[in-house]
């Protein structure tokens, strides 16, 4: 199964979203399947996974990709955080198969081309949830 194109122009819309200083904002990402290429759908600021929930479609998956702040003790005020910038995929139950694996495959190039932090797969908006995301990054250093 062959992957969808980053033409040089989202290469560099990714690249600068990467490099950019932006906290707890999100790029969500799609597949334009005439042109077989991956496009923004949407750019989110100062926003959290609750947020981007209500951005998903009911059948169709979507690429996350968010620079977030992730704070390493929340009891302590004093306590050193991170800004990895973590990929997101959003595949819904719903999906159709063939979808899901153009889909399944383009991540693995998006990975490759931004050298993400961490790679999360999630297929439920309900669980888009900001203490899932925490649960997950458990230990990140």
């Amino acid at each position: 199964m062959a992957s969808c194109d980053l033409n040089e122009e989202i290469k560099e819309k990714l690249r600068k979203f990467s490099f950019s200083q932006a906290i707890n904002s999100a790029m969500i990402l799609k597949i334009n399947r005439k042109e077989n290429t991956v496009v923004v759908d949407r750019t989110i600021e100062n926003a959290s996974m609750e947020e981007f929930a209500k951005y998903m479609p009911d059948s169709v998956p979507r690429f996350i990709l968010f620079s977030y702040k992730y704070v390493h003790d929340e009891t302590d005020q004093y306590s050193r955080f991170s800004v990895p910038l973590l990929l997101i995929y959003f595949s819904p139950p719903t999906v159709q198969t063939y979808l899901n694996m153009v889909y399944t495959a383009t991540k693995l190039t998006i990975m490759d081309q931004l050298k993400v932090a961490k790679v999360y797969d999630i297929s439920s908006e309900e669980d888009m949830t900001t203490e899932w995301l925490r649960g997950k990054l458990k230990g990140y250093r």
